[in-house]
């Protein structure tokens, strides 16, 4: 835990930008790097009788801009491609296109107390749905997937 919230601050730093970043884009790869805002994975679906209480936001992360620097290293995610590197067709997309570093936020709905449990609705197809989902809105899921 310390050391992922080391490298993850060291990502804040002005000297030495691009050798921090690109460690990190090798510890990513190498899956050695665990990001401590990144933590989507403990938000479980409520039981029944119980509301969620966080909702999923997508952002999209621009890789560099004002303010982005000081704010980098809350973002888990890492941008990988080499210098000079075309990410998109220009003639498709356009000259001049930000590569956006595409992210998923869980925002609270309520105060959420240390070592309270996250709930998410995962809003699950009900044609995929396993023995443990109960919706959290009858009405809202049938008007959903009718």
């Amino acid at each position: 835990w310390e050391r992922a919230l080391r490298a993850s601050r060291s990502l804040g730093q002005k000297d030495g930008d691009a050798g921090v970043v690109r460690q990190m884009q090798d510890d990513a790869l190498k899956a050695e790097v665990y990001h401590p805002l990144a933590l989507g994975h403990y938000a479980n679906h409520p039981p029944a009788g119980l509301r969620p209480n966080v909702l999923a936001a997508a952002y999209d992360v621009p890789p560099e801009g004002e303010g982005v620097e000081q704010l980098r290293w809350c973002v888990p995610n890492v941008l990988c491609g080499g210098e000079g590197e075309e990410l998109a067709d220009e003639e498709t997309y356009g000259a001049g296109r930000p590569c956006l570093i595409p992210s998923l936020v869980l925002v609270a709905s309520e105060p959420i107390e240390d070592g309270q449990e996250v709930f998410l609705n995962y809003r699950l197809s009900p044609a995929t749905r396993p023995e443990w989902y109960q919706p959290v809105d009858a009405e809202e899921e049938e008007r959903r997937w009718a």
